[in-house]
Order: C-alpha cells, then structure tokens, then sequence
C-alpha cells in the first residue's frame, strides 16, 4: 500500500504526460499538477506552515482545491477541509477546535474567509490560490503525508478526526 504521497511521485516518475485532471478551466498532465502541488507546498513552507500545523481549505471545487489538498501533506501538516454551507459560527467553531493557523481559499470564498480571520478562530494568515508558487519540478522535497477529516461529535459539533502520517491508502 502507498501514501498519496508516494502515489503521486511513482505517477510522476513512470507516467508524468498521462492526464491526472481534467475540469472546466484545467487540463493538467501528471507533470503539470505534480508541478502545482510542489508549487503549493512551496508556499506554504514559505508561510511558515509546519509540520503538525492544520491548514484549512475554504474553497469551490476545482483542481487547484485538489493541489492543495496534496500539497498540505507533503509538508507535513493536516489538511482541513472546511465546507462552504456553514454558518459562519459553525466554521469558526471549526477552525478555534481543530487549531487552524493558515486558511486557504478562491476568490469565490474570499469575503467568508475574510471574516474568519478573528482572533477567536486563532487564523493567522490567509492565502489565495492566486499567491500560489508554481516552481519546477526539481524543487521537490521530500516531505510525509497527512491528513484531517471533519466529523460530527456526539455533543452535535463537528470535531477533528486526524489521521497520522504513516497512515496508508490501497
């Protein structure tokens, strides 16, 4: 069994001009999005994201929402996604519990994220896939996986199920 990580470079090394995504505005090769998610993973290193940091996305769906849902890990830190149709007391509930310093988002999500950065959710600082590095290739590093889902607590809130780096996927 293979991380995503490890996942993500056999592809790049065996079958980088393969498509990996396609979406309405994207038609990225294995190369391409391989590319982006170093890029990300750049930027978020650049940010000052650590390992065991959580890393919220607020964000559409798209392909750069993918990238970075590959890029957070690859650093180290723990991928949140945070989900567009809650009330903004529910999402800064969400961010104040799970520890989030860096929110991630489109400029769809741009006002909500804005109104997030309170010191009561403890969001530090916020990024735009439009601030996003795309450096080369050459520029990976060789950072682990990691990942967060959300759940519903017992207690009727949402909480924090993390899953550990040496996790696997089939």
């Amino acid at each position: 069994m293979l991380t995503l990580t490890e996942q993500l470079q056999r592809v790049l090394r065996h079958q980088p001009q393969a498509p990996a995504v396609i979406d309405d505005r994207t038609r990225d090769t294995w190369a391409s999005f391989g590319a982006r998610v170093m890029g990300i993973a750049l930027t978020l290193k650049t940010a000052g994201v650590s390992p065991g940091d959580r890393v919220t996305i607020l964000a559409g769906n798209s392909s750069n929402y993918l990238a970075c849902y590959f890029a957070i890990p690859w650093v180290g830190a723990i991928a949140l996604p945070l989900n567009s149709r809650l009330s903004q007391p529910e999402m800064q509930y969400i961010l104040q519990d799970a520890g989030t310093r860096v929110l991630i988002t489109d400029e769809e999500f741009s006002e909500q994220a804005t109104a997030l950065l309170t010191p009561m959710t403890g969001v530090s600082k916020l990024l735009f896939f439009s601030d996003m590095e795309m450096p080369p290739l050459s520029e990976e590093a060789s950072f682990r996986w990691s990942a967060s889902a959300r759940a519903h607590g017992t207690h009727g809130y949402r909480c924090a199920v993390l899953h550990r780096r040496n996790n696997r996927c089939a």
